[in-house]
């Protein structure tokens, strides 16, 4: 059981950082499209790239994690996301920025389907949703430190040595996984196929829609959340920062919350209680005035990602043990495939209609998950 929470725990802090990098971005952006001089669309693009690169090797990822040593995997993750970080903390033109956080897709993407795949393995069902629960909470707490010393480094040296900074601790952790962790043993054989997910399609078609709907929403408003504090609200980019974190400290809760939740009252309710709230706080947060703005904005952080344990537990579910890490990405594919259509439309939308279409555009979404949510299947 030992070797169990080791894996948890460093995989929690892989994830951590992997949100840390991908994160870091926005709380930064208002900087760089003042020293760059980009547009909405320009700025949305640079966590698109970063999507498009990561939602393309989402299968192929999840093909691997069936096939290989899962923990290697992990290794090379974590080496060649630091490695692009530093990349990215070179970056001179637009295009040299936005081809590190391609790149950074391309390493970030391999993390996920086998580290689930691995605490599948290593904890049993009635453990599964908060294990999954405390390793996804990584993505908040990543989330919450990237604005901070995103800002603090970025206002002081320049936005490049924020990524400079966070690099190192990535190359460290990379030997620590690979020197600490083992290999579970797999639920089932390794040896499955694409076929295999056919035959529970009608359960898992939503396993895969519904991530694209979620990913889509979050990150289009996570994405231009900064933007939309200092334009439409009036705030600075340090109460901007601060607001950030906060919002991601109350996601830590929520990713943790929601594997409770999912453990005692089942994946479905819980999923569908995450969506109808986050429905009703979006309309509440774009009225509310600067002053009480953080209310609205912590619940959004804390509900929105609550439903990540549940959605995930749902896949593992209904998905075959021989192609778990394949059905796995499938479903983070189409989320990021979500997450990259979100970031580039949403300032698109900005562009051309503004930010009261932008968040209409959001509620939309998260109505449509709603609805769709109602649908999920349940054992027994």
């Amino acid at each position: 059981m030992k070797k169990n929470f080791t894996l948890l725990f460093l995989g929690f802090l892989g994830w951590t950082l992997n949100y840390i990098y991908r994160m870091m971005i926005p709380p930064i952006l208002p900087i760089i499209v003042e020293e760059l001089k980009l547009n909405s669309f320009e700025a949305g693009m640079l966590m698109s790239g970063f999507f498009m690169a990561y939602a393309s090797i989402q299968l192929p990822a999840g093909f691997i994690s069936d096939k290989f040593n899962r923990r290697n995997i992990i290794f090379i993750c974590i080496l060649f996301s630091s490695l692009s970080a530093i990349f990215t903390g070179m970056a001179i033109t637009y295009s040299h920025l936005f081809l590190s956080r391609v790149l950074f897709g391309f390493a970030a993407s391999i993390f996920y389907s086998p580290m689930i795949s691995m605490l599948s393995d290593a904890f049993e069902p009635k453990f599964r949703g908060r294990a999954i629960g405390f390793f996804m909470s990584g993505s908040r707490l990543g989330s919450a430190i990237a604005p901070i010393i995103g800002v603090m480094v970025a206002v002081k040296f320049g936005w490049r040595a924020a990524f400079l900074i966070t690099a190192f601790p990535g190359l460290i952790l990379a030997v620590l996984f690979l020197i600490f962790t083992k290999e579970p043993k797999r639920g089932g054989s390794g040896l499955g196929s694409i076929s295999q997910i056919k035959s529970a399609w009608r359960a898992l078609i939503l396993a895969y829609i519904l991530p694209f709907l979620m990913l889509m929403g979050s990150m289009c408003f996570n994405t231009f959340l900064p933007l939309y504090l200092t334009s439409k609200k009036g705030l600075t980019i340090e109460e901007v920062a601060l607001i950030t974190f906060i919002s991601s400290v109350a996601g830590f809760f929520g990713q943790v919350v929601g594997g409770l939740l999912n453990d005692k009252i089942g994946y479905k309710k819980t999923f569908i209680l995450t969506l109808i709230i986050a429905s009703l706080v979006i309309p509440l947060l774009h009225f509310s005035p600067k002053s009480v703005i953080i209310i609205p904005i912590a619940i959004l952080g804390f509900i929105s990602v609550a439903g990540t344990a549940p959605i995930i537990t749902y896949t593992v579910e209904f998905s075959p043990q021989e192609v778990r890490g394949l059905s796995l990405g499938i479903g983070n594919t189409t989320g990021f495939i979500g997450a990259s259509l979100g970031s580039a439309v949403g300032g698109l939308i900005i562009d051309l209609l503004g930010y009261d279409f932008f968040i209409l555009f959001i509620f939309i979404i998260y109505v449509c998950g709603c609805l769709l949510s109602f649908k999920m299947k349940t054992r027994g």
